[in-house]
Parts: structure tokens; sequence; C-alpha cells
């Protein structure tokens, strides 16, 4: 209960002879006051039933826009502190030691300590405390942040013993939190990414190359104290499906809702392994440097789970597809052209066009073209073929000329190949873009097979395509009396639709 006690004053009337009037009482003093040297005055201790757990004139409160409970997932309290009072004028500064009595439920992530002066104590300041998971279904369990007022005197920076009068006597307070149980596993875990798959795109890989893009974006914009959020993007095999483009992202305030591509490839193997699953994972960098103005911040993870991983699922389907398979090119021979070459020069030509019009994010789709041997025929022109949005379905030539050799080697079968150029460069306008081949198989290269006739031709008997005939009343020889011979002219074959003359000159091997 109450208890009374009194605080006595007593005078001294000891008088010793000499001493010093100034620092001794003196019995002539007494005669102003009263005889009795001693005097009373009762005060009253109130009962208080108060404990640790009771204020000591620091006010704290959830932030406006903070959870009111962590979680198992790693979802994060934000704590708003300041004091009720100013600190004492014999005192500079008040500080505080942040602690959870659980740190298996809810640990303090930051900051370990507050302080507050004459010019700050009315000000709030933040502490955010994040739930801690484990592997138990142990129900939503209590913890308390502890705030521990540090009394050590002497130092005109340190907590003054005087600030304590103003306060209760017990030095820690206590804020209640609870944390939620969750049962979440690393296969469902989610941290506020969405990912979906493009409009035009497919939800499966290939051996041949095929690839997908995803499109990535934030469920809700980033934390007032954070510039921007960063996940990093890989794959869990990286021999089925690997990431071309962009390897990582970046939200900011301004772009967090704006869909962002990622572009992942097919891997071939030379194995029959069947279709393969595999993930795609977006990491969130949640590392956090107090101070730091572009960084990920710890409170953009109050509205995601502890996980910082999100995965999601791809099939790489197994082709046995080999350097012959098509790339969506169409070759066809030219109405009037041969279907062959021969050793005599002759031309064949083709005609190229694409089966579908290039994706709308590139300008141009190129093709190199060679031959695979260039003793049999060569490219005479061109050596590369460009389709845009405008000629993709116009037909386009290629001429093809068959070469000579000296030697009796039979029809010899030889391709000419055209090779897609798979390079791409991001932000590059004209050239070919990775979604194009979404459309195609991996390997860039389709090749449309000919075969060069052999000739028996010799430098005794090669001919040019000229018929050399005599003429019907011609004489086989001329003489020295000046007699004449005439020889008819003309040509086997009709000179290639490409060329309107053929002309031949005309010179003896012995003028005399």
């Amino acid at each position: 209960g109450d208890i009374a006690y009194n605080i006595t004053f007593e005078y001294r009337s000891r008088y010793s002879p000499g001493a010093n009037p100034g620092d001794m009482n003196d019995p002539s003093f007494a005669r102003y006051h009263y005889k009795l040297p001693a005097q009373t005055w009762t005060i009253y201790n109130v009962d208080s039933s108060m404990t640790s757990a009771d204020t000591n004139s620091l006010i704290i409160d959830f932030a406006p826009d903070s959870l009111a409970y962590t979680d198992e997932s790693g979802g994060v309290v934000e704590l708003h502190c300041w004091l009720a009072a100013e600190p004492n004028v014999l005192t500079e500064s008040v500080s505080f030691d942040v602690y959870t009595d659980d740190p298996t439920e809810g640990v303090v992530m930051f900051p370990s300590s507050i302080k507050f002066n004459h010019d700050n104590w009315n000000i709030s300041q933040s502490v955010y405390v994040q739930g801690q998971y484990d592997t138990l279904v142990d129900g939503d369990t209590y913890y308390d942040v502890s705030f521990k007022f540090k009394p050590e005197p002497n130092a005109d920076a340190q907590n003054d013993p005087l600030f304590k009068t103003a306060h209760w006597t017990y030095p820690i307070q206590k804020f209640e939190l609870l944390n939620i149980d969750t049962q979440q596993t690393v296969d469902n875990r989610d941290n506020g990414i969405v990912i979906e798959f493009a409009s035009d795109s497919r939800d499966y890989t290939t051996e041949s190359g095929g690839i997908v893009e995803l499109n990535v974006y934030l469920e809700q914009e980033p934390n007032v104290l954070t510039e921007s959020v960063i996940f990093d993007v890989f794959t869990s095999d990286a021999t089925e499906g690997a990431v071309k483009y962009p390897t990582s992202v970046t939200f900011t305030h301004q772009n967090w809702a704006i869909p962002q591509p990622v572009y992942i490839e097919g891997q071939y193997d030379t194995i029959a392994d069947g279709d393969i699953a595999y993930n795609i994972s977006f990491a969130y960098s949640g590392e956090f440097t107090p101070g730091a103005s572009v960084s990920n911040d710890p409170s953009f993870a109050r509205y995601h789970y502890k996980y910082p991983t999100k995965h999601v699922l791809l099939t790489n389907l197994d082709s046995e597809n080999t350097v012959s398979s098509a790339n969506n090119l169409l070759v066809e021979l030219a109405p009037d052209s041969n279907g062959f070459t021969d050793e005599s020069g002759g031309i064949v030509e083709l005609h190229l066009s694409l089966q579908k019009e290039p994706n709308r994010l590139t300008s141009a789709v190129v093709f190199d073209v060679f031959t695979s041997d260039a003793t049999e025929g060569v490219v005479m022109y061109p050596s590369s073929v460009s389709f845009t949005h405008d000629n993709w379905n116009v037909n386009q030539s290629v001429y093809i000329e068959g070469q000579y050799d000296m030697i009796e080697d039979g029809d010899v079968d030889y391709s000419i190949t055209f090779q897609y150029r798979t390079e791409w460069t991001a932000g590059q306008p004209y050239g070919n873009d990775p979604q194009f081949e979404r459309y195609h198989w991996r390997y860039p290269l389709q090749n449309f097979s000919l075969t060069n006739l052999d000739s028996k031709q010799t430098p005794a008997n090669m001919g040019n395509g000229l018929v050399i005939e005599y003429g019907d009343e011609s004489k086989k020889y001329t003489s020295e009396a000046g007699g004449e011979v005439e020889l008819f002219v003309y040509l086997q074959a009709e000179p290639n639709w490409n060329t309107e003359t053929v002309i031949f000159d005309v010179f003896t091997s012995d003028a005399t």
C-alpha cells in the first residue's frame, strides 16, 4: 500500500569554542529558532504495480503504411519512435538500445539503437523489424521489441540520470508484435514481381533454339525510401535454356508497372533425352545499405515474402534437327532456270523469300549466301540478301555459276547455304532480332542442293558453245594463191536470259 515516511531537517546546536562561525552552527543562532533541533516533513510513497514493461517516455507506434504484424515469410514492420518530452537541460542526448526477446520470430533489421537530442526529440525515427521463418507449424507467435533506456552518466553526450526524474524508473519499454506462421516453401514463395508470357510468345523453348519472351513488372510501386528495385535473372539449367538478354531488370518509381522483356533461348544437345523442364529465376536483391540512395530498401520487403526468388517453369522440347533444318527461308528455282550447273559455266537462278514477316521489333532479317564447294559452283551475286517489312514476301534472285576443272570426276553434288545472322545487339534498329528466332530453328543454316555436271572437255577439245562448220560450197583449205574458206558459225543454245548478246572475236594463229 501507500507508505508514509519523513524528511528530517536537524539543526546542529553543538558549538565548539574557537570554531569558525561560518563552519559550525552557533548556539547564539538558536535564540531566533526553536529549541528543538529536528523538524520533519511527511511524504507518502504511493504504491505502484508498474513493471519493466511500463513507459519510459518513449512513444512507439506503427508507421502509417506499415503492416501491424510480421510473418515467417519475412514481412517487415516499420515502427516510428519519438520522445514524449525534451531531454533534461543537463544532458545532450538520450539513447535507446533496440532488440527483440525472440530472434527466432522477429529481428531488428535496422537500426540497433536510436538517439534523441534537443533538436530531434519529437521527430519520429524508424525501426524496421522483420519476421523470421522456421520449418515448424507453430502457429502465430507473439514477441516483444524492447527499447532499453541507457542511464549512464558522466559525459555531456550521454544519458543523464536527471532525465529519469521526469520519467519512470524502469528503463525498458516493450512493444508487442505478432509473427504470423507460414508453410511457404521455396516452390511457392513470391517476391512481388509479376511474370507473364508475351502475347505472341510460346510457353516453351526447343533444342533448335526456340525463344520465349517473358514480360515482367512489379505488383506495386517501390517504397518511398528506395529509388530502384533490382532482380537478377538466371536459369536452373543452362544446358536446356539460357537467359539471352537481359541478365537483370531494374524497376523505379517511373517504370515499375511497365512490362520489361526477358528472352530465354532453348539449348541444343546431341542426346535424345526427351523434353526437359527447367526454371527461370528472378532473384530480388534484398541487400540494403543505410543511407544509400539507389538500392533495394528493406521497407520494400514489407509487401513481399522473405524468399527473394520467384520462378517460372519452362520446358525445352527435345529435337533431332540437323543443320539442314529450315529457318523460315523459302528457296526455289526461278521458273526459267536450269536445276543444275555444269562445268562449262552454266548458271542457276534461285528465288528467295520469307515464309512470314519479320518480328515487329526488328527492321531487317539478313542471310549470308555461300557455297559448300567453290570448285564446283560459286555464288555470282549477291553474297547476302536482306528482308524487311516491305519486301519479306517478294522474290530476290541469287545466281550460281558452275565451275570447270580438268578432271573427269563425274557429276558432283554441292550445296548453296543461306545463313541466318543470329547475332543481336540490344537497341540496334537494323539487325536480326532474337524474337524472330522464336519462329525458326536454332540452326541458322538452310541448304539448297545443286549438281554440277561433269565435262570431258580438255584444252584441246573444249568448246565455248559456238558451232563452227564449213560452208556448203567451201573448200576445206586455203592456198598461197589466195584461196578462201567459208565458215558458218552459230550457237549451240540461246544466250542466257539475263544477257542480250554473245560476242566472239575471230583471229588466226599465223597471219603469214
